[in-house]
């Protein structure tokens, strides 16, 4: 995160009162959707104004992974910026960025016994 930080100027409302955060939050985009259709429409419109205004979308940098940030840190903070609003997720956990196991999200020997969905996070996908 520092070093995308030391690339974005430009931030939404909240969102960097988040990032500074010793544990930042977030919501995984593996499976989006909903039927609050003005709530989304308001983080898709956001989340394209934050890449713009910050030329992400002309990045020379390949190495960095910033739909981290538009797709799943900024979801959360628009969200809990409405705490009237509920989201609903398909697993239930709460799960830390660096707190995954293999067998929680990638042993495809047992995963369909304990969990109805897969969605392989990060480095597991290789």
């Amino acid at each position: 995160m520092d070093e995308i930080m030391d690339e974005i100027e430009v931030f939404p409302e909240g969102f960097s009162q988040e990032i500074r955060k010793e544990s930042i939050s977030s919501y995984n985009a593996g499976v989006l959707g909903g039927n609050d259709l003005d709530f989304i429409k308001a983080y898709c419109n956001t989340a394209f104004r934050f890449i713009e205004d910050n030329g992400l979308n002309k990045s020379k940098s390949v190495s960095i992974n910033y739909n981290i940030l538009f797709e799943q840190i900024l979801f959360y903070v628009l969200a809990a910026q409405q705490p009237e609003k509920k989201v609903a997720t398909v697993l239930p956990d709460i799960i830390n960025d660096s707190g995954y196991m293999y067998e929680q999200f990638c042993d495809f020997s047992t995963f369909f016994t304990t969990r109805p969905y897969m969605h392989i996070i990060g480095g597991y996908k290789k």
